[in-house]
């Protein structure tokens, strides 16, 4: 999923809005991250990690847990973590897991820059969506956590965009963060982002097909955060 940048954080008890709160992310699976798909990645690299049946999952950037609970619901044995910026997020996740009747799985509203060695260690930690889209000491603190947190033989799976792949991406990212510098409100901030995304619309019509793709990926998750509110 591409994302405008991610605002600076304020503490999810901060009398001050929450961006995240106002126009949630989309909560999705990403098979990636499972703990069985990185535990044989690991044993392909030599190391031992523990056994998927039986080992600890923390998940930073969880959302309300679109990706951590089912992962809790198929592996009853192993216990699982979740922690996000957005309470309203982490609400909507609870309600999911109460229902599911699940009970090894927790979920915190949290900023990760205050999290402290109390969670415990963990055999695999998740950080999908989050590293390119926060500012530096949001980064060097998911890092720390990591070394910090991390289980003998564990894994940390923490996606990050790069050149050249994102490079075309990343200037739709930066003209659309460019049109909307003016709209506090994050409501106005979608909307104007789905104008810029009317460009792929116009001129050449071999330019337009070429660009197609990057400015579809953008659109649908502008249209998303607009909905979000509706």
């Amino acid at each position: 999923m591409i994302h405008a940048t991610k605002p600076n954080s304020t503490p999810p008890n901060s009398t001050t809005p929450n961006a995240y709160d106002q126009i949630p992310y989309p909560s999705l699976s990403y098979a990636g991250t499972h703990p069985s798909h990185l535990a044989v990645l690991a044993a392909i690299l030599g190391m031992k990690p523990a056994p998927v049946t039986a080992c600890r999952v923390l998940e930073v950037g969880c959302a309300s847990g679109g990706n951590l609970i089912p992962m809790a619901y198929a592996l009853p044995g192993s216990s699982f973590v979740g922690v996000d910026y957005s309470a309203r997020q982490i609400d909507a996740g609870q309600a999911w897991r109460d229902q599911l009747q699940l009970e090894n799985v927790k979920l915190l509203a949290a900023d990760i820059r205050n999290l402290d060695d109390s969670l415990g260690e963990f055999d695999f930690i998740i950080a999908h969506g989050v590293y390119s889209w926060t500012p530096p000491d949001v980064r060097d603190a998911l890092l720390a956590l990591c070394g910090r947190q991390l289980a003998p033989n564990g894994v940390a799976f923490v996606s990050y965009n790069t050149y050249p792949g994102w490079h075309m991406t990343g200037i739709i990212r930066d003209a659309m963060t460019f049109h909307t510098l003016d709209e506090p409100e994050p409501l106005a901030r979608a909307q104007a982002g789905k104008v810029v995304c009317s460009l792929s619309r116009r001129g050449d019509p071999h330019r337009k097909e070429r660009l197609r793709p990057f400015f579809q990926g953008v659109c649908r998750d502008a249209g998303a955060g607009h909905q979000g509110r509706g």
